[in-house]
């Protein structure tokens, strides 16, 4: 009858769990999770298109919806801070009807 050193049965041990671990890799199937889409839910209103095609690219709905209402000084201030900041491509003429979609939707009326 063999006896094996205590290093040999180590070495055998570790042997073992490597092929289960392999085995158990093999077998298992792949996880997938999948997110929902968001659906961006902006108030309807002239200038809401502008506010889809340039706020959102980097905003989420959620960004406007749960704002308090804030007066039109701070939707003006928040355009021109996203075109000088950080490159917001609005078009010069498309920041007005933005604001006042934002401030019309979004805003504190006095």
């Amino acid at each position: 009858m063999k006896t094996h050193t205590n290093g040999t049965m180590k070495r055998m041990a570790l042997w073992s769990l490597a092929g289960l671990a392999l085995v158990g890799a093999l077998g298992a199937a792949p996880v997938r999770i999948e997110l929902p889409l968001e659906a961006p839910v902006l108030k309807p209103g002239p200038g809401r298109d502008i506010a889809l095609s340039h706020c959102l690219t980097c905003h989420s709905a959620e960004y406007f919806t749960t704002q308090p209402l804030l007066p039109r000084a701070y939707w003006q201030g928040a355009v021109e801070k996203m075109q000088s900041k950080f490159g917001a491509t609005v078009p010069a003429e498309q920041v007005a009807p933005l604001v006042d979609y934002l401030f019309g939707s979004y805003g504190k009326k006095p």
